[in-house]
């Protein structure tokens, strides 16, 4: 599986519009499905969560290969269900991500950055 994935994030609907976001969900999924069989993901997963006082309801990982995950935002199939649960959510997001091997990776920069930034203190 891929290091790199888009996290799409969702909080609560807009009254009125459950059915509406129960659509685009359903859409988003078979946009996805055909993008995985198409070779363009390697694969996704939804999470949802339990009640919690928080804004995020749940939220989607799609894991795929840097350049074709920055490409896929940019088709029209998945920017159209991105637009439409936009509307349909109070809170929508879509982020980019690091898993696996990728997460070490990011710590160990994340530490080098830190060492420059103490460094500069320290001359200063």
């Amino acid at each position: 599986m891929a290091d790199t994935a888009l996290f799409l994030g969702w909080g609560g609907t807009y009254p009125g519009r459950e059915r509406l976001a129960r659509e685009t969900y359903t859409e988003l999924v078979d946009v996805l499905n055909r993008l995985k069989a198409e070779g363009e993901i390697e694969g996704f997963e939804t999470v949802l969560l339990a009640p919690h006082g928080g804004e995020l309801d749940g939220f989607m990982l799609v894991y795929g290969e840097p350049d074709k995950l920055a490409t896929l935002q940019m088709r029209d199939a998945l920017n159209r269900v991105q637009m439409r649960a936009r509307l349909d959510h109070a809170k929508f997001s879509v982020i980019w991500a690091v898993t696996g091997d990728e997460v070490k990776a990011e710590f160990e920069l994340l530490d080098e950055v830190v060492e420059h930034y103490e460094r500069e203190a320290q001359l200063a």
